[in-house]
């Protein structure tokens, strides 16, 4: 048998503002969040209590983030955005584990806009980027149909990483519109599966494991079928080509980032007829 009992909590408050200068627009933002969790867990095989770390988790994060940004127009051709975002959070964990971390994050942003008509855009960024902790990761669970036991994470740090990103997009005159993006990431401190030993007893759970890298390619199509002779229908698209690395901390071998699919994505075929009274998908 297996009992959870988990409370959650998020407070965010920010602030905001902006300014236009001719072509120039600034901008500035200010965020604080508040995020807890409080969970105790039970696990019982046979009747006797199994002892899995992290049954016993209380976790909380204090964040704040101030950021600074400006975008540049030349006519309603080019732009040019860059921003600088400085963020500071505390987590501390008790119960089963009792730490306290501070960390300070850089994260600048650079990006640029190039239009051509009102058929062809083209957009390239650089920016660094840190991921948010999901903080079912620090609770122990357990899939009894499986017999799978996971446990809760220890001193889990928000990825980070470089992304470097480009997209083409061209729009057609019937209302369709094609997307290519190409995205590359050098990622530091990857979230993924650990193991970890108690008692002579190995546990599977969410941990940093090193560097990694991500390149992904995308294609989104959304065409109207009304051309073709299908009034009112349309077909959309979205396709993600993900090739990852990172070093396996048990084996030592390289591999893919645990979740991140090969293929993955969805094809839709909507319409309306009879003046939108009846819609089908």
């Amino acid at each position: 048998s297996f009992r959870e009992d988990t409370d959650t909590s998020e407070s965010i408050l920010r602030l905001e503002g902006s300014r236009d200068r001719g072509p120039l627009t600034m901008d500035a933002a200010i965020e604080g969040a508040f995020n807890s969790l409080d969970s105790n867990v039970a696990l019982e095989e046979n009747g006797v209590p199994a002892d899995v770390p992290g049954s016993d988790a209380e976790v909380e994060e204090q964040r704040l983030e101030g950021s600074i940004g400006t975008t540049w127009r030349r006519d309603s051709e080019l732009a040019l955005e860059t921003s600088l975002r400085i963020e500071t959070s505390t987590l501390r964990q008790r119960g089963d584990t009792v730490s306290s971390e501070s960390f300070v994050y850089v994260k600048p942003r650079l990006a640029l806009t190039r239009d051509w008509g009102e058929s062809v855009q083209v957009r390239a960024e650089i920016q660094r980027d840190v991921g948010q902790l999901d903080f079912a990761d620090f609770v122990a669970t357990a899939s009894l149909d499986t017999s799978d036991v996971t446990a809760g994470a220890v001193s889990l740090r928000p990825p980070q990483a470089w992304v470097a990103s480009a997209a083409f997009e061209r729009r057609f005159s019937s209302g369709g519109a094609v997307v290519i993006g190409l995205a590359h990431e050098l990622i530091d401190d990857v979230v993924d599966h650990v193991l970890i030993e108690q008692d002579g007893e190995l546990f599977d759970a969410v941990g940093n494991i090193g560097n990694g890298t991500r390149t992904t390619l995308t294609l989104e199509v959304g065409l109207p079928l009304t051309p073709l002779g299908w009034p009112g229908a349309r077909f959309t698209s979205s396709v993600a080509w993900r090739d990852s690395h990172v070093t396996d901390p048990t084996t030592g071998e390289g591999r893919r980032i645990s979740g991140d699919e090969l293929v993955e994505g969805e094809l839709a075929l909507t319409g309306e007829q009879w003046g939108g009274k009846l819609g089908w998908g």
